[in-house]
């Protein structure tokens, strides 16, 4: 279970041009009408959120450990830009796993997370994650740069 892949609701999408306009129409003719206009579910869970951040793996997780937002810990913080090098984390903050919907053959997981911040590392440890067979994940720990939050 190597391999951590984030992916939040139309982030591929590059902003204003025909591939994003496609995809919101996409999304509004197909999706919208049951995953809520802003992807985040309807109906106790019988339509799970499509927004939020997926992570998928290379063996199937445990759907016990993978379903428990207390395996997943986050962290976010920016530096101070300066012509010098180095600089200490600055305006931290924790951001929170509001849900964990886990993927049917167990090979993904989509976390919505509420207090994510643009301009921001982000930090998710996933230590209490196991996979189906018990084994802990090779590397529980990554890292990214929010540069935008989809609308």
């Amino acid at each position: 279970m190597r391999r951590w892949i984030l992916q939040a609701l139309g982030v591929a999408l590059i902003s204003g041009t025909a591939a994003a306009q496609d995809g919101k129409v996409l999304y509004e003719t197909y999706c919208g009408a049951c995953h809520a206009p802003d992807g985040k579910g309807m109906n106790n869970g019988q339509f799970p959120p499509l927004a939020g951040s997926e992570l998928t793996f290379t063996k199937p997780v445990d759907p016990k450990t993978a379903g428990n937002k207390d395996s997943y810990k986050m962290a976010a913080w920016t530096y101070i830009y300066q012509k010098d090098y180095g600089s200490p984390e600055v305006d931290q903050a924790v951001p929170v796993i509001k849900d964990v919907v886990v993927g049917g053959d167990g090979m993904s997981v989509r976390l919505v997370i509420e207090g994510l911040v643009k301009g921001h590392v982000h930090h998710l440890n996933s230590a209490g994650l196991r996979s189906k067979g018990g084994e802990e994940l090779w590397h529980a720990d990554g890292y990214y740069t929010l540069n935008e939050i989809p609308e």
